[in-house]
């Protein structure tokens, strides 16, 4: 069985069923995007290949965006691709 963190998963589901993906507010930038990386590559669903984690320009130290790259057209990266208030990741919890 992998060896997972909860709240990464849940979000990189998440992000992997929205139209475009979601935003995710981190505490560590470095740590947050190390966790959601080791979780994608110990879930081994290649699904979740689909999805690109990008730094939001406007907020670098503190928001990822967690993107659907099917979905979102090379001209439009640059914007934010939810309207919604971002989930957290406290990764000072985990």
């Amino acid at each position: 069985m992998p060896i997972t963190n909860p709240d990464c998963t849940e979000l990189l589901y998440r992000a992997l069923t929205s139209p475009i993906g979601i935003a995710v507010s981190l505490s560590d930038m470095s740590r947050g995007k190390a966790l959601l990386y080791q979780t994608r590559a110990s879930l081994g669903d290649s699904a979740l290949a689909e999805l690109s984690f990008r730094v939001n320009p406007l907020l670098p130290e503190s928001e990822l965006w967690l993107m659907r790259a099917s979905a979102v057209p090379r001209e439009a990266a640059g914007a934010r691709p939810m309207g919604k208030a971002s989930p957290q990741l406290d990764v000072g919890d985990i």
